[in-house]
C-alpha cells in the first residue's frame, strides 16, 4: 500500500522550524510560539504512527525514539562538548551539570533551577533550547504507557472514552498553563512540563478524533480550494503572531494556546487531502529536527569566532543546515552500496568527536558546590550592603543635618559676633592717652581690665605685662598703647610681645609720630609677627581735630569715645577675618570630605568584591543590581543626584555579563571624577578627558589565574585584595 504524503504537514514543520531558528537569532521576536506548533505535532504524529501499528509494542517504541530523538541528541551534546575544548576565553562552568540534565531528559527543570532566561536571549551555553527536549523525553517516556491504556479504553469499552479522558486533560492542562502565565515566573511558565502539556494533549485529541471519527471529516476539509485557503489563512495568523507578539507581550499566554488550537485546525486540514510528494519539502521536513538541535550550539561557539557581523546570520544558518544534512544521512536508512558505506563512514567520523566530547563529560569537574557556595556568598553579601547602605545613608543625612546647623551656628555667628568681641576680656596696657579714655573703654568692654598711667614709656611694658600674669588678669586680648613719651627698641617691643605669647595684640600708633618715630617701626612688627595688629589711631583721627585737647595728643569727650571706638573696630575686624577664615576652611573641608567620597555602581561583581572594597574604603555608598542596563543606571544616578546622594567621584565596576554605553555614562556624569574598572577583554569606548579613568584590571587577571573563581568572572579571595588596593591607589589623593 502506498503510503499517504501530506505536503501541508511538511511545509508547518519547515515554517515553524525557521521561525524557531530566526528567534534564536534574535531575528523574530515572537518565534517561540512555535514551538507549541512543535508540540502538538509531535504528540499527534507519535499518536498517528502508533495507531498505524497492527499491535503496539512498548518496546519498539522505545527502541524507534532512540534512534530517531534519543542518538541524535546525544551526538550533537557530544560533539558540541568537544568543540568548545578549541574555542579560547569560553569557561563553560555548568558543563557537567547541564549537560547530564540533557542526556537524562530534565533539562527544562534544570535550567529552572539555574534560573537560565531563555527569553533573554543571551547564549550563555549551547544547550539553552534543550528545555524543550527535555519536555520531549519525558513525554516520549510516558506516551508509550499511557497510548496503551487510552488505545485498550477505546478499542474495548468505547471509542469517546480515550477522547473524553483526553479533552478533560486538555481542559485542566490549559487553565494550569494560563494560571501560571498570571504569575510573575514567566520561565516557570515556559519550561515546567506541567505547564506545556496542554499543547502535547492538543495533539494527541486531534489524533484519538481522526483516528477513531475518519469518516465525520467534513466535505469542506476535502474541497482542495477551500483547503488551501484556509490553511494559508491558518498559515498566515501563525506568522503574524511571531511577528508582532513578543515575549514580553501580555498577550504571549493567550497567544501560545491559540496557536496550539490553529496547529490542531492546520492538522486537520494538512490530512484531509493526500498531495503529491515532495522531495526537496519532504527532506527539508525531515531534518528539522536535527536543525532545532545544532542551531544553538553553532549560535554559540560562532559568537566566539571574529566573524564580520554582516556574515554571522548567514554563517549559522548555513552551518546549521550543513551539519543537520551530515547527521540526517548517518542516521537514516540509505538506499545502495555505495550510499551505505559512505553512511557509516560519515557516523564513524561523528563518533570521534562524540566520544572525545564523552570522555570530557566523564572528566569534567562538577563546579555545582562551588557556584552555590559563591551564590549564598553573594546572597550573605547582598544582606550585608542592604544594611549597610541604610547605615549609610542614615549616617549621610545625619552629617547633612549636622552640618546645615553648623554653617547656621557659623552664619549666626556672623551676626552676634559684636557682641562676642565687647565680652571679651581685654587688657589694656597704656600712658596717659588711654588714661583719659579708661572710662569709655570699660563702657566699649565690660569684661576689661585696663592699667594706664602718666608719662609711661615703652620700656616698662614687659614688667607691666608680668605683673598682669602673676595676677591672673591676662584676657583674650592685649591693647599696648605706648608711644606717645617716646619709643624703645625693636627687641624691647619683641620682648614683651614674647611675654604676652600667642594672644591677640593690638598696639596704638601715636599721633605726635614726628617727634617719637613710633609708628612705622609698629608696621614692621605686624608684617614679622602674625599677632600684632596696629590701631591706626593716627589715621582714624586725622580728619577729627575735634578729638583733641590744646596740645593735639590727649583726648576730649568725643575723641575719648572715638578712642575707644577705634580700639573695638581693631579687634571686631580681626576677629572678622578670623571668623571668615575659619568658616572658609570648614566648608573647604566639608566639600573636599564630599569631593572625595565614593559612589560605587556595579553588578554581581561588585557584590562579590564588596566585603574587600569596603573594609578597604569607608564612606563609599554601594549601588548594585545584576539587571543593570545603561538605561537603568542613567536613571538611578540621576535619582541619586537628584536626592543629593551622589558624590563627585564615581566608580564603575560590571562584569562581561553587563551591556554599558559607557560613553553615555560619560555624558550624565560629565561634571564627575569617573573610573572605569575594565575586567574583561571587551575594549571600553569612552571619549577620552581629565574626568575619565579606566583602571585596567583584567591585565592583572591575566598575570594571575588564581584571581579569578571557577566561572572566570567572579573575584578569588587574593583578586579581590588585589582589586580593593589598586582602586585605593588610583583613587587616593596625594
Amino acid at each position: 500500500m502506498k503510503k499517504k504524503y501530506y505536503f501541508k504537514l511538511d511545509l508547518l514543520r519547515i515554517i515553524a522550524c525557521i521561525c524557531i531558528l530566526l528567534y534564536h537569532l534574535s531575528i523574530l521576536k515572537g518565534g517561540y510560539l512555535f514551538v507549541c506548533t512543535f508540540f502538538v505535532l509531535t504528540a499527534y504524529l507519535s499518536c498517528i504512527s502508533s495507531f498505524k501499528k497492527e499491535k503496539f509494542s512498548i518496546k519498539d517504541y522505545y527502541i524507534n525514539r532512540l534512534k530517531k530523538i534519543y542518538l541524535p541528541l546525544l551526538i550533537v551534546t557530544f560533539i558540541t562538548i568537544f568543540a568548545t575544548s578549541f574555542v579560547k576565553n569560553l569557561n563553560w562552568i555548568n558543563l557537567k551539570p547541564e549537560t547530564s540534565s540533557v542526556i537524562f531528559g530534565y533539562n527544562n527543570y534544570w535550567q529552572l533551577n539555574a534560573k537560565l532566561d531563555y527569553f533573554a536571549r543571551h547564549v550563555s551555553s549551547p544547550f539553552m533550547h534543550f528545555w524543550y527536549i527535555g519536555i520531549l523525553l519525558q513525554f516520549e517516556l510516558l506516551f508509550p504507557l499511557i497510548f496503551t491504556i487510552l488505545r485498550k479504553l477505546g478499542d474495548k469499552i468505547h471509542r469517546l472514552l480515550p477522547i473524553i479522558i483526553i479533552l478533560i486533560a486538555s481542559i485542566i492542562s490549559t487553565i494550569i498553563f494560563f494560571n501560571a502565565s498570571k504569575s510573575n515566573n514567566i520561565m516557570f511558565t515556559y519550561y515546567a512540563t506541567q505547564t506545556r502539556m496542554f499543547s502535547l494533549f492538543y495533539g494527541m485529541l486531534i489524533a484519538f478524533v481522526q483516528n477513531y471519527y475518519s469518516k465525520l471529516k467534513l466535505k469542506i476539509l476535502k474541497n482542495k480550494t477551500i483547503n488551501k485557503i484556509i490553511y494559508t489563512i491558518y498559515m498566515i495568523i501563525l506568522i503574524l503572531s511571531t511577528i508582532f507578539i513578543p515575549s514580553t507581550s501580555k498577550l504571549f499566554a493567550i497567544a501560545m494556546i491559540l496557536v496550539s488550537i490553529i496547529t490542531c485546525r492546520i492538522i486537520s486540514y494538512s490530512t484531509a487531502v493526500p498531495d503529491n510528494p515532495n522531495k526537496i519539502i519532504n527532506y527539508l521536513s525531515n531534518i528539522s529536527y536535527e536543525i532545532y538541535l545544532w542551531q544553538y550550539p553553532v549560535i554559540f561557539l560562532i559568537g566566539y569566532l571574529s566573524i564580520e557581523k554582516n556574515l554571522v546570520t548567514l554563517a549559522i544558518i548555513l552551518i546549521t543546515i550543513l551539519l543537520s544534512m551530515i547527521l540526517h544521512f548517518s542516521l537514516s536508512k540509505q538506499k545502495g552500496i555505495i550510499l551505505n558505506v559512505l553512511k557509516y563512514l560519515v557516523l564513524v567520523l561523528l563518533l570521534v568527536p562524540t566520544l572525545c566530547g564523552v570522555f570530557k563529560y566523564i572528566t569534567e569537574k562538577d563546579n555545582t558546590k562551588a557556584m552555590k557556595d559563591l551564590e549564598n556568598e553573594l546572597s550573605t553579601n547582598a544582606k550585608i550592603v542592604e544594611e549597610k547602605q541604610k547605615q549609610y545613608l542614615e549616617n549621610m543625612k545625619k552629617q547633612q543635618t549636622s552640618w546645615e546647623e553648623e554653617l547656621s551656628t557659623l552664619e549666626n555667628g556672623e551676626e552676634k559676633l559684636g557682641e562676642i568681641v565687647k565680652n571679651l576680656k581685654v587688657v589694656g596696657i597704656g600712658d596717659s592717652v588711654m588714661l583719659g579714655a579708661v572710662p569709655q573703654l570699660y563702657e566699649m568692654f565690660p569684661n576689661g581690665y585696663f592699667d594706664a598711667m602718666k608719662n609711661r614709656s615703652p620700656w616698662q611694658a614687659n614688667d607691666l605685662v608680668k605683673d598682669i600674669i602673676n595676677k591672673g588678669l591676662l584676657g583674650d586680648v592685649v591693647v599696648i598703647n605706648l608711644g606717645t613719651n617716646g619709643d624703645c627698641s625693636q627687641s624691647c617691643k619683641k620682648e614683651v610681645i614674647n611675654t604676652i605669647g600667642d594672644k591677640e595684640i593690638f598696639w596704638v600708633n601715636v599721633v605726635n609720630d614726628a617727634d617719637v618715630h613710633v609708628n612705622a617701626k609698629l608696621e614692621e612688627l605686624t608684617k614679622e609677627i602674625p599677632n600684632v595688629h596696629v590701631v591706626d589711631w593716627a589715621g582714624i583721627s586725622a580728619p577729627h581735630p575735634e578729638y583733641f585737647a590744646a596740645d593735639k595728643i590727649h583726648l576730649n569727650k568725643p575723641g575719648k569715645i572715638g578712642y575707644a571706638q577705634a580700639i573695638y573696630d581693631s579687634i571686631y575686624q580681626v576677629y572678622l577675618e578670623k571668623y571668615k577664615k575659619e568658616k572658609e576652611e570648614k566648608i573647604k573641608e566639608h566639600e573636599q570630605a564630599q569631593k572625595n567620597r565614593l559612589t560605587f555602581y556595579g553588578n554581581d561583581l561588585l557584590l562579590n568584591s564588596y566585603t574587600n572594597i569596603q573594609n578597604s574604603i569607608e564612606n563609599a555608598i554601594y549601588n548594585i543590581d545584576k539587571e543593570y542596563t545603561t538605561q537603568t543606571l542613567i536613571d538611578k544616578i540621576k535619582k541619586d543626584e537628584k536626592e543629593n546622594i551622589l558624590t563627585n567621584r564615581i566608580i564603575l565596576l560590571f562584569d562581561n555579563k553587563a551591556t554599558i554605553d559607557y560613553r553615555q555614562i560619560q555624558d550624565v556624569l560629565e561634571n564627575k571624577e569617573l573610573y572605569i574598572i575594565n575586567v574583561t577583554s571587551k575594549k571600553i569606548n569612552i571619549t577620552k578627558n581629565e574626568n575619565t579613568t579606566i583602571i585596567d584590571f583584567y591585565k592583572e587577571i591575566q598575570k594571575n589565574e588564581d584571581y579569578t573563581l571557577i566561572d572566570k568572572i567572579h573575584l578569588s579571595k587574593k583578586g579581590n585584595e588585589a582589586l580593593s588596593e589598586i582602586i585605593v591607589k588610583a583613587t587616593t589623593k596625594e
